[in-house]
């Protein structure tokens, strides 16, 4: 039995290579226009729109809570209407053309123009329109990116659960099973609606009905399918870490020649560097052609359908410029030397001044560092500046005797035990609650501080991160607060930042020199008019382009809640300003570590940039 599981798989595997042996280049062309077409035309453009259906509500940018309450205007609605429609194309081009020239490369049929094969495409644009159409546009640019199987878009190529969802579901049971329920169900979905796009674009069926086909032909062969889908990725996954292994082995070869700490030139490493770049850059662009390919097999593989040819009307009748520069191994050679030596030499620079360069990022510590101490105490600030954080990120909220406390949530509940709310008790009934053995009974007594106790506690040897808890219209809690930091000369020392917009508009109001940021989970447009001094962002929404349009801007770039160490050392070769973290002895480590060997964390940086 399994002898003959592996023979397929061989056959198949070898049937791949095969087919893709003489047609690679039509994938690669196909992809380097569309990508070209998408990155430079569409997606540029659809910017451009949805800025100026912004402008004519008299905005430039929503957040928050203001993007659902965005979301229902007239405004709104014609801004998910002309995202929706350049989901659809970009589907249909991206998706839709490489599923068509896979068909063609199956059937053995000549070359299509670029601009037939694009047509051809988004003749099937009104099977996307209705709910069938939204559940692929979800499989497609949500499902697939999440999970990281199946097809991808260059629209959207990951998407993660934001951090601090992630914890909230973390803290009750019922949520986390439900989160995990659904995880496994939508695994199944995306692989039941997996022939969804082969039978739209085959057979032009509506997008519900491809949906309905795709699952009864992925349940009655489903042995067959993942057996192959499985053996044969593995394959291809070997063959290509094989590659790179060889690469690496190559590169490891003239460094040992050279001596690596010594006598090499930085422009060898660089050239070293260079070629894994471009190795990584070529994977990429194979990667996607080969799983549509290998759909397309599957599915001719386990269908009753016949494949037939196409028939696209407009053949090409004449060899172009760009085929004729393809067909030459010289020309394939050379635009592999080029692009070893872009990467060199700007790996070269890098390298040279790398010596002279140091990591700065700042360490804050959430809510003190409150995976070894009761969140919001004295003793977590302690444990904080033992770890030599750099600040400590506090919630500060109002009693009802107008006293400034620490405290998270709308209630005293999950962190006392009482369901009280900070306005509706006085300074003297809070303290004598016990705000540290629902964490551990170590802590049991553990207060609820007032901010003047935080800072008695912190002043010159800890930076505040003061996070204004409450309503933005409350004018006497933010002047007491920044009273409190003027009484206490913590102008230098201290940041204030919230969740509403009216609330850091006020502090910036009634004095300038109180450093403030603005915390956003989910932000759309130009943030220039956000008047801060710094953004506080959820890591999933940092990217390059956003730390350095933040930089041009002057402004600085806090992300939170940062816990894995992977997103630790993501964020910091990142180039943010200020990393919050429940973890921040484990962060400090990593910026030591980084620091230290500074040639590893360049070489991490380029892999995980290019991938």
């Amino acid at each position: 039995m399994m002898k003959k599981y592996l023979q397929t798989i061989t056959r198949e595997y070898k049937a791949m290579l095969s087919d893709f042996r003489w047609s690679y280049m039509r994938f690669i062309k196909y992809q380097l226009i569309t990508k070209f077409l998408i990155g430079i035309i569409m997606v540029p453009a659809f910017k451009i729109i949805l800025s100026y259906i912004l402008r004519s509500q008299g905005r430039t940018s929503v957040y928050n809570g203001l993007l659902l309450k965005y979301l229902v205007t007239p405004q709104g609605v014609v801004s998910i209407i002309v995202t929706l429609l350049l989901a659809i194309s970009v589907v249909l081009i991206e998706l839709g053309g490489l599923i068509i020239i896979s068909h063609q490369v199956y059937n053995k049929e000549k070359e299509s123009r670029y601009d037939t094969i694009v047509l051809a495409a988004l003749k099937h644009f009104k099977n996307l329109l209705g709910v069938g159409g939204l559940l692929i546009l979800f499989y497609v640019l949500i499902l697939t990116p999440w999970l990281d199987i199946g097809y991808q878009t260059s629209l959207i190529t990951t998407i993660e659960i934001p951090g601090f969802i992630l914890d909230y579901i973390g803290q009750n049971d019922l949520l986390w099973v439900f989160h995990g329920v659904l995880f496994v169900i939508l695994i199944v979905l995306s692989i039941l609606w997996g022939f969804s796009l082969h039978l739209i674009m085959f057979h032009n069926m509506p997008a519900l009905k491809a949906i309905k086909l795709s699952k009864q032909m992925v349940v009655t062969h489903w042995k067959k399918l993942m057996g192959l889908t499985i053996g044969v990725n593995a394959l291809l996954l070997l063959l290509a870490v094989v590659f790179f292994i060889v690469i690496c082995m190559i590169g490891v070869g003239v460094l040992l020649v050279f001596d690596i700490r010594a006598d090499i030139p930085d422009v060898i490493f660089a050239g070293f560097v260079g070629l894994i770049v471009v190795y990584i850059f070529a994977v990429s662009f194979i990667v996607l052609p080969i799983e549509v390919h290998l759909f397309t097999r599957l599915y001719y593989g386990i269908s009753e359908r016949t494949a037939k040819p196409l028939n696209l009307k407009s053949k090409k009748m004449h060899t172009s410029k760009l085929d004729t520069w393809l067909s030459k191994p010289k020309v394939i050679t050379s635009m592999i030397i080029a692009g070893m030596l872009i990467a060199t030499v700007i790996t070269t620079v890098i390298l040279y001044d790398m010596d002279e360069v140091t990591i700065d990022v700042h360490v804050t510590a959430h809510r003190g560092s409150s995976v070894n101490a009761p969140e919001n105490t004295l003793a977590a600030i302690k444990v904080a500046m033992a770890h030599e954080a750099d600040f400590v990120e506090i919630d500060v909220q109002r009693t009802k005797d107008h006293q400034l406390i620490l405290l998270h949530d709308r209630s005293f509940k999950r962190t006392t035990g009482v369901a009280g709310l900070p306005a509706e008790m006085t300074l003297e009934e809070i303290k004598k609650l016990d705000a540290g053995s629902w964490f551990d009974e170590a802590y049991a007594g553990e207060k609820v501080p007032t901010l003047q106790e935080v800072i008695e506690l912190t002043k010159g040897h800890i930076g505040l991160n003061i996070e204004l808890k409450g309503k933005g219209d409350d004018e006497n809690f933010i002047r007491q607060v920044i009273h409190t930091i003027k009484e206490n000369n913590l102008m230098e020392s201290c940041v204030v930042t919230s969740l509403d917009y009216n609330m850091i508009q006020r502090v910036e109001a009634l004095e300038p020199q109180i450093k403030t940021g603005y915390i956003m989970y989910v932000a759309l447009g130009d943030l220039q008019d956000i008047h801060v001094d710094f953004y506080s962002v959820e890591m999933t929404n940092v990217n390059e382009k956003f730390i350095a349009n933040a930089h041009l801007l002057g402004r600085e770039v806090h992300v939170w809640t940062v816990n894995n160490k992977s997103d630790m050392e993501a964020m910091v070769l990142l180039g943010v300003d200020n990393i919050i973290t429940d973890y921040d002895a484990v962060l400090r480590e990593i910026i030591e570590q980084l620091n230290e060997d500074q040639w590893t964390s360049f070489i991490d940086g380029v892999i995980s940039s290019t991938l």
